[in-house]
């Protein structure tokens, strides 16, 4: 019931992912779905330090570190891509103003990971930049929303990093509050 939506009662956020290959910029194949749970201490990273406009920080390192998760197409199973595969996580945020009782944030990212498999045939690469938006309530002190969409390349073999890389697509999104229903 908290993918993608609300706090659980600990404070921690499960934020629902989508992924898929794309072919010239379009989905080509099954859109995988999946989650990843924040725990608050995680989630509090998104939080501006100062709710002045122009604020800029960069997120912890173990918070970017956890989203390598959708950087795996692969539909057989088996382990996902955690924190350990990052090689690069680095993701920046922006308040873009205060205004209105919101401080929209420009979120910014570049990430990388390798898996490495005991069978070296499934072994994967992912690559991607990360462009998003999040929107923190001033009055309520709270992230109401948050979106991540990555564009990267994705490649698998004994040796990924020496294979023609596939492009893929994901997301990476959470509110506070349901949206009803029109």
């Amino acid at each position: 019931p908290f993918r993608g939506v609300g706090v659980h009662p600990d404070g921690s956020v499960d934020l629902a992912l989508y992924r898929c290959y794309l072919h010239q910029g379009k989905p080509d194949g099954p859109h995988l779905r999946d989650t990843l749970s924040l725990k608050k201490e995680e989630w509090a990273a998104l939080t501006p330090p100062r709710l002045v406009t122009g604020t800029e920080w960069v997120i912890a390192e173990n918070v970017a570190r956890k989203l390598v998760r959708p950087f795996c197409l692969n539909t057989l199973g088996g382990d996902m891509p955690g924190p350990e595969d990052a090689k690069v996580a680095r993701l920046t945020a922006k308040v873009e103003a205060v205004e209105d009782g919101r401080a929209p944030i420009r979120l910014t990212g570049t990430f990388e990971a390798v898996k490495r498999f005991k069978e070296e045939s499934l072994s994967f690469r992912g690559t991607a930049t990360a462009a998003g938006v999040a929107e923190f309530d001033v009055k309520e002190k709270t992230l109401t929303s948050v979106l991540l969409v990555f564009q990267g390349a994705y490649q698998q073999g004994a040796r990924p990093e020496t294979q023609k890389g596939r492009p893929f697509g994901a997301v990476a999104e959470w509110q506070r509050k349901p949206t009803s229903a029109p």
